[in-house]
């Protein structure tokens, strides 16, 4: 690894907004590693506490399974043991798993030549307060999306938000969470929008290098029509190919004037806060509580059989990465899962 102090770059925001094709970009970056996501303190925030108490041969355990859940081909890290794990350990500050998340990203950089890293995991708001209060130099990336195209996307090709009303919720929620983040605890970011990053990605990519105090490099305006990870899953096929700019502004073709209406209503203090205008009234008004359930899971049940060829492939996938999960971590007795985290 490198000694030079690295930028521990975060990406903030939500699922469908762009954030493949930013850490696409990002990764071009002659001194950036920007590996698939392995959504490290989601798979691990509910498990980190077999581990517990921290002695150097649980250290050692944690850090092992790690780079075997990393180098898994779903997250394809590719991480070689040209380290020795024994002096890693003693040398590194280990007193919690953000700081072995922030090992692990180091490691893959460095075998990569690189000092920085980008994290785009799924939910870093919940756990940037951590990453502040344990790492030095780091950065967070705001990327946002107009939440109708946004949604749109999840209706085209839905895994587990199947009405526009379940999606909006959770992308009001997590944006809410996102800016709570900058208003309340002063937590710097850069805003990004994923329609100016598809319009202008040479003025885009230059204002986010400039926020990291990183060089500027022109490997990060364009993709990489050699991008492998294309072929990896149905939602990075564009990931090699040109950006396309104006590539926004299509859930017409998708939602309804009613569900845009919807949408608009639920997120309108969300939309005002990040600058997107509202078409409708966002006047919708929620209808009976049990007459509106009951609509709600009959779009689901609807939307599941129109998409169930789809759906099996992601099924098969997202199964497959639970029972390997399982499979790591079934070494764990029940007193090891149930211990106390707390002690006298």
């Amino acid at each position: 690894m490198s000694t030079n102090e690295s930028t521990k770059i975060f990406l903030l925001g939500s699922e469908r907004s762009g954030s493949n094709l930013l850490r696409s970009l990002l990764g071009r970056h002659k001194n950036i590693s920007a590996p698939i996501a392995g959504h490290l303190s989601d798979v691990f925030y509910g498990r980190f506490h077999y581990y517990l108490p921290l002695s150097n041969e649980s250290k050692r355990e944690l850090l092992l399974d790690l780079i075997e859940y990393l180098n898994h081909p779903f997250n394809d890290w590719k991480i070689e043991r040209t380290f020795d794990l024994d002096a890693l350990i003693s040398s590194s500050h280990l007193n919690n798993f953000i700081q072995f998340q922030d090992l692990v990203h180091r490691i893959k950089a460095g075998q990569e030549n690189k000092d920085h890293y980008f994290s785009k995991d799924n939910h870093n708001h919940r756990y940037a307060l951590g990453y502040l209060q344990n790492l030095t130099n780091v950065k967070f990336i705001y990327l946002v999306r107009d939440p109708r195209d946004q949604i749109a996307s999840w209706m085209r090709t839905p895994i587990y938000l199947h009405t526009p009303h379940a999606a909006v919720l959770k992308w009001k929620q997590e944006q809410n969470d996102i800016i709570r983040l900058s208003s309340f605890y002063g937590v710097d970011m850069k805003l990004v929008k994923y329609e100016d990053l598809v319009d202008d990605s040479r003025a885009t990519m230059t204002s986010i290098l400039k926020f990291l105090n990183l060089p500027i490099d022109e490997n990060c305006f364009n993709t990489d029509p050699k991008n492998k990870e294309a072929s990896k899953h149905p939602f990075w096929k564009n990931i090699n190919k040109p950006i396309k700019s104006k590539n926004y502004g299509k859930y017409r073709d998708v939602l309804t004037e009613g569900d845009v209406n919807l949408i608009e209503t639920i997120a309108k203090w969300e939309m005002n806060q990040l600058n997107y205008s509202l078409v409708s009234n966002a006047d919708w008004k929620k209808p009976n509580y049990y007459l509106f359930r009951l609509n709600e899971k009959i779009k689901s049940r609807l939307s599941r059989r129109k998409n169930k060829d789809f759906l099996e492939k992601e099924m098969k996938i997202l199964f497959d990465k639970h029972s390997y999960l399982n499979s790591l971590f079934d070494k764990f007795d029940d007193d090891s899962r149930n211990k106390a985290i707390f002690t006298r």
